[in-house]
């Protein structure tokens, strides 16, 4: 099995689209809990959430080139400014 992390930073001021789509952030993730080794926020020098980083277990690396998700994502918009992907 290979691992791949996610690196994602935050566009400055999203963190109300990242607070309204908390709960279908969540959901997602429950749905890809058996892909998922760990995750979890970047933060601030003062608490606020920055970016946060996902640690995948997948059969295969690189993954597929998809033209979209393989499943949908509960962000219609993106609270993101940059997502990278390193794998070992």
């Amino acid at each position: 099995m290979a691992l791949f992390a996610l690196i994602c930073t935050d566009k400055p001021d999203s963190l109300a689209l990242r607070m309204a789509t908390r709960e279908a952030h969540f959901a997602y993730a429950r749905v890809h809990a058996g892909a998922i080794r760990l995750g979890g926020p970047f933060l601030t020098a003062d608490g606020g959430m920055a970016g946060s980083l996902t640690c995948w277990r997948r059969r295969i690396w690189p993954p597929p080139r998809r033209s979209a998700p393989p499943t949908p994502t509960p962000w219609p918009v993106s609270s993101r400014a940059s997502i990278s992907a390193r794998g070992r």
